[in-house]
């Protein structure tokens, strides 16, 4: 295995993994380890075609570091028994690191002046049969300060920072739906440097992108066996928290995207993307994970060249011009590449995606970087890169998907339209159940998506009293939930309905998005095991509210209202062919 323990002397001159302590490397950490074999044998030059490919390097602290922080610093109490996420990050942030690692750490920041992400490697995350992503935070640190000791206090205000998530509201929450005691948990750290490259005060990406085995919202000719890959510009975030980002199939890369018009395309795809500051801090915060974070204007990253390969342009006749060759409203639908392979990005994906089924054993989730550019002047795939810097392709993280395959035969010839409540276009999950009798929805008669923040906290409230009731429930609602972007749907955590065990989404005329399949939000749906329905055109009748505002209220705030049954409903999904029935 290449993992060997960190040393101060050859730090500068290690490639890989290296380790500090003892104990456990988490979830993610093992994960890697595995890949980073895999990409070993099936690289064995470190490239493809011209592209670097490698695991950034990064140092694991292990879990042993983790025990004696909160043992040293007396920090169990605080933690198990708070309930208030600032108050828990502020102790731990009181709190000093284990005098053994210090010089490890200065070492680290001494060596690399690049940016670095401080990311959780729990126990149980990216385990095969809990849904555990993002559960945790991951701080990244600009790393750029000349003052040693300052960039040493951001790397140890990070490591603090990500230990105290474990004992998070929505941490909490996710133990208490999976019935596991928090306190075994154990969080080991992952140092790592950050995939991409500066321009001015900022720094990020060129590509950040995530890969699933399987698509369960295939359009066109794809079939869900094919896969799906959602890309963004700049730093992932803005496909993991559910915002917009450009969705396509590994098979037909350069099909036409599923939208009825360029308005709707303009309104679905990114328009804005994360990267580190690297400039003046405005708030200092060391409990904020976005301390060092900001959200930029695309036309930030077309001022500083980074685009040519990226979007396409809408020119005066509403034609779409790959590239930056005319002037126009720029759309990020990374055409250069997926439609003239000026990057063979898509079929490095494919391979990389079939090697690690093979290695994990199951279906996977891949999280990846691309850097195109070297800072100073743009590198061409078609043209070769400047000074010898190839484009760099970062695996940054790989996940199992468990895949029931229990058939599920629904005959919807036999059931009476007028006993279903719910009559979907699509449906996630595979299995049935008749043991749910609450229902939590948001009123339809007043919905307006201005007020979606108000409405997942409303949700919340729900959540924590049917979770500790024990009784799974029915969330139903309109746009996309989990979304990091209020506009598009619910902006709703995991936490916050860690109780659901069924999910309905609709849409409406002003409000067609589909569903983000490389979020966080997404994976935890999938891994444990709930049900997600799909109505895309609620105007014909398919769900039937005046049923269900019928039912007896228990609960009710301003936008949300909760419904008790005398009797169970009856679920079903057919996983193989996405088809699903709510029965009354």
């Amino acid at each position: 295995m290449d993992l060997k323990e960190f040393s101060r002397s050859e730090y500068r001159t290690m490639e890989g993994f290296s380790y500090i302590g003892n104990g456990e490397l988490g979830g993610k950490g093992k994960g890697l380890l595995l890949i980073k074999e895999m990409l070993q044998q099936a690289f064995p030059t470190g490239e493809y075609k011209g592209i670097k490919v490698d695991i950034p390097q990064m140092v694991i602290l292990r879990t042993d570091n983790f025990d004696k922080f909160m043992a040293e610093n007396n920090l169990y109490e605080v933690a198990l028994n708070s309930t208030d996420d600032a108050y828990i990050a502020n102790e731990f942030q009181k709190g000093s690191l284990p005098v053994e690692i210090v010089g490890d750490l200065m070492n680290i920041v001494s060596s690399i002046r690049k940016p670095l992400a401080v990311r959780s490697s729990a126990m149980l995350e990216d385990s095969l049969h809990e849904p555990f992503a993002g559960v945790y935070e991951t701080k990244m640190i600009p790393n750029r300060s000349l003052d040693v000791n300052t960039r040493f206090q951001q790397l140890t205000e990070g490591i603090k920072f990500v230990y105290s998530t474990l004992f998070f509201y929505k941490a909490k929450q996710y133990f208490k739906a999976i019935r596991k005691d928090i306190r075994t948990e154990k969080m080991a750290v992952i140092i790592q440097e950050v995939v991409g490259e500066r321009y001015g005060e900022h720094f990020y990406p060129t590509i950040a992108g995530v890969i699933r085995s399987l698509n369960f919202y295939p359009t066109g000719n794809a079939e869900p066996k094919d896969g799906v890959i959602q890309l963004a510009f700049g730093l992932g975030k803005s496909i993991v928290d559910g915002g917009r980002s450009w969705c396509y199939s590994p098979k037909y890369p350069a099909a036409p995207p599923p939208y009825n018009s360029i308005r709707d395309m303009m309104t679905n795809t990114q328009n804005k993307f994360w990267a580190i500051n690297m400039g003046q801090i405005e708030n200092y915060d060391p409990t904020n994970e976005t301390e060092y974070l900001v959200h930029l204007q695309m036309a930030e990253a077309e001022k500083a060249g980074n685009l040519t390969h990226i979007v396409s342009t809408v020119s005066v006749d509403d034609s779409i011009i790959p590239g930056l060759s005319v002037d126009g409203p720029r759309l990020v639908n990374f055409a250069p590449i997926l439609q003239y392979d000026t990057l063979p990005l898509n079929d490095l994906v494919k391979e990389i995606l079939h090697k690690a089924e093979e290695t994990i054993g199951e279906k996977v989730e891949i999280e990846f970087a691309v850097r195109l550019y070297n800072g100073r002047s743009e590198v061409s795939y078609l043209s070769g890169p400047a000074q010898d810097e190839h484009p760099q392709f970062g695996f940054l993280q790989v996940r199992p998907l468990a895949v029931s395959t229990k058939p599920v035969d629904i005959d919807e010839s036999s059931i009476d339209s007028g006993s279903l409540l719910v009559q979907p276009d699509r449906a996630l999950g595979n299995g049935e159940t008749e043991e749910i009798r609450d229902i939590v929805f948001l009123k339809p008669e007043d919905f307006n998506i201005a007020n979606s923040r108000q409405i997942a906290g409303e949700i919340d409230v729900f959540n924590d009293t049917l979770l500790n009731e024990g009784k799974p429930y029915l969330l139903m609602g309109f746009g996309r939930w989990g979304t990091s972007d209020p506009w598009l749907g619910i902006p709703i955590v995991w936490s916050q309905i860690s109780g659901v065990k069924v999910i309905v989404e609709t849409t409406l005329p002003s409000l067609n998005s589909d569903f983000s399949q490389g979020s966080h939000f997404f994976h935890n749906v999938f891994s444990s095991g709930v049900f997600y329905f799909s109505v895309f055109d609620n105007q014909n009748n398919k769900i039937d509210w005046e049923w269900l505002k019928s039912q007896k209220t228990v609960g009710e705030s301003k936008h949300v209202r909760h419904v008790e049954l005398q009797s169970p409903l009856k679920i079903k999904v057919d996983g193989r062919t996405g088809r699903g029935v709510i029965i009354k």
